[in-house]
């Protein structure tokens, strides 16, 4: 197999090996070798052929989930458009009272997204957080407060990635605030193989 994932999905590249004495390929006319590398993102039953020795060519089929990339979040603050996280000082926000963030994710295989969050008002280390709270609405920042919120966005198929977003927000309408964002993404990419009946 490959990397395995979440509910039967892979999350990597995902490599069929031909059993012994066989030969594989994607078409029937095509080029056969010992193994045949899916590269492409799926969730669909694909077509393959196995050649022996003889040069008898057998028909087959598989079922493969694969999702290569992790999800995708965007953030809005006081009911904003959404926006793609940032870096650092990329630009100013005021807020005179208290703000709410919202958060929305996507993923590129349309899977459900699960999100969930830390706010503190200390830098942490993202990866070392254990206590996240479950995201289901716009979260509350007091004003006159300093936030450091951290995101992190699930897929289905267990990508995961991780965003660290530090929010000021001030009553004094004359304060210099400031909304500072830093990406942070933490996914590795992985291939295994998958061992083949020729019967």
């Amino acid at each position: 197999s490959g990397t395995k994932g979440e509910d039967g999905w892979f999350v990597s590249e995902v490599t069929l090996t031909a059993p012994e004495g066989y030969t594989i390929s994607n078409s029937v006319d095509g080029e056969y070798e010992e193994s045949l590398v899916l590269t492409e993102e799926m969730a669909e039953t694909i077509t393959y052929y196995l050649k022996n020795t003889e040069g008898r060519i057998a028909k087959k089929t598989i079922a493969v989930k694969s999702d290569l990339n992790a999800p995708t979040a965007k953030y809005a603050v006081n009911n904003g458009e959404p926006q793609e996280f940032a870096a650092f000082d990329d630009f100013d926000i005021f807020c005179r009272d208290s703000a709410t963030f919202s958060l929305t994710a996507e993923d590129t295989m349309d899977t459900e997204v699960t999100l969930e969050y830390k706010v503190s008002d200390v830098v942490l280390n993202a990866e070392k957080i254990t206590d996240w709270t479950a995201y289901s609405e716009a979260v509350v920042l007091s004003p006159r407060t300093k936030n450091y919120i951290y995101v992190r966005a699930t897929d289905d198929a267990g990508n995961s990635r991780i965003y660290e977003n530090g929010v000021v927000v001030f009553e004094d309408s004359m304060a210099d605030t400031k909304q500072v964002l830093h990406f942070l993404t933490d996914t590795q990419a992985a291939s295994g193989t998958v061992q083949l009946n020729g019967n």
